[in-house]
């Protein structure tokens, strides 16, 4: 898979891939954003609003009808947080390669029309704003998704550590906002939302498929008519060093208890430091060959899942448990165990090789699905550490030690940890 990469316009960034593996295209187009609690309830109202119409078709079926007639083109927005307090407002579509089509059709032309037109062109009233019985209609929608979003506790679990260990930080904020904020939304406020992001904010454009990657670029760019705009990416705020342990309980009636424990870490503010942190988790609880899902799951059966995720470019690493009612301890034990083995460089050589190997297939990997590629090209721009090419990526982590390991745990220490279930025990 070639990759390339271009600057078109300050600030808008291109980024493809060049791959005949697959009879369909990928293209995303990212506008990067600070995540904020004050912000991100409208941004996530706004990815819902443009997805419904256009001003060219301006009912949900007028806008289906076209999609379906660019061969089922696939176009929706949607927002995510990358890099820890980044937030990306992306519009993606997935459309049949030119290639593909009947009788010389062409698809990437009119797809690119429609997205274009979905970023630059929504249906608005005539005062500039979004009208407002699809606002209050998505309100509704977006408040009931965030209501059900406690039935995963796993996935609130997870949110509830953010905000504990993350207070007064941006990344304590939740990407798809809050009921209470959404409801408090005006039209004018999303106009402005709308408004500033469409100016100001970094753009990333990826495009994955079997197309030229030079007509792929003036294609989509044609109909996509940015300005130029400040390219600096938004920051991010390291956690401080906790001074105490914080444990927080929240009663559940769940027959599972989750245990989601927060440790700071030291960031990784290069290639090299990525590639240490990220053999460091896959040998803590990146994968089924990890020491929590070996010796924490398996060998000892004190969970139902055991498993680590960590932000790089926020300094801080989570791992998430599922555990019977009064195994919460010794799981929480177990867990710290494992963490202060690695920190004393108490492990294998055959698992420190088998980390790398899994990291060094995932990288193989990225060609595998056109979201992998797509994800791949954002990252070479949104990472803290650098665009570093798949083979770079390689390189250094098979190049990484047990003393680079071992003192990377050493660095990590326990900073929060909340529980959710019946009982604290």
């Amino acid at each position: 898979m070639d990759f390339y990469r271009s600057e078109p316009v300050r600030g808008v960034h291109f980024a493809a891939a060049h791959t005949e593996s697959f009879k369909n295209a990928a293209v995303t187009v990212s506008f990067v954003l600070p995540l904020s609690a004050e912000t991100a309830s409208g941004y996530s109202l706004l990815s819902n609003l443009i997805s419904l119409s256009t001003a060219k078709h301006p009912t949900m079926r007028d806008f289906c009808i076209r999609k379906d007639e660019i061969y089922a083109l696939s176009l929706d927005a949607y927002v995510q947080r990358r890099a820890g307090e980044m937030l990306l407002f992306t519009a993606e579509m997935n459309l049949l390669s030119d290639s593909y089509a009947l009788e010389g059709d062409k698809i990437l032309e009119p797809a690119a029309e429609l997205l274009g037109e979905m970023l630059f062109r929504p249906l608005l009233t005539e005062e500039g704003l979004f009208p407002p019985e699809s606002i209050e209609t998505e309100k509704r929608t977006l408040i009931e998704e965030l209501d059900s979003m406690i039935e995963n506790k796993p996935g609130y679990a997870a949110k509830r550590a953010r905000e504990i260990m993350c207070a007064g930080e941006p990344f304590a904020a939740a990407v798809g906002g809050e009921r209470e904020r959404v409801a408090a939304l005006t039209a004018q406020e999303l106009a402005v939302l709308y408004r500033n992001m469409l100016a100001e904010a970094p753009v990333i454009i990826t495009y994955a498929g079997d197309a030229d990657t030079a007509t792929a670029e003036k294609c989509l760019l044609a109909h996509l008519p940015f300005a130029p705009r400040a390219g600096a990416l938004p920051p991010v705020t390291l956690h401080p060093r906790a001074e105490n342990l914080k444990t927080v309980f929240e009663k559940a009636e769940t027959e599972q208890t989750v245990l989601v424990l927060g440790l700071s870490a030291a960031p990784a503010k290069t290639a090299r430091e990525r590639a240490v942190l990220s053999v460091f988790d896959e040998m803590l609880g990146g994968g089924t060959s990890s020491r929590l899902f070996r010796n924490v799951r398996e060998r000892d059966g004190l969970c139902y899942y055991c498993n680590s995720y960590p932000y790089a470019g926020k300094n801080v690493i989570f791992v998430t448990a599922g555990v019977d009612a009064g195994c919460t301890e010794k799981a929480r034990t177990a867990i710290y165990a494992e963490l202060a083995a690695i920190g004393r460089g108490d492990f294998t050589g055959s698992e420190l090789e088998n980390a790398k190997l899994s990291l060094v297939r995932s990288v193989d990997g990225i060609g595998g699905s056109l979201g992998g590629a797509s994800s791949f090209l954002q990252g070479q721009f949104l990472s803290p550490c650098g665009a570093v090419t798949a083979q770079e990526l390689k390189d250094n982590v098979r190049s990484v030690t047990r003393g680079e390991i071992a003192a990377y745990a050493r660095t990590v220490f326990p900073d929060t940890e909340f529980i959710l279930g019946a009982s604290e025990k």
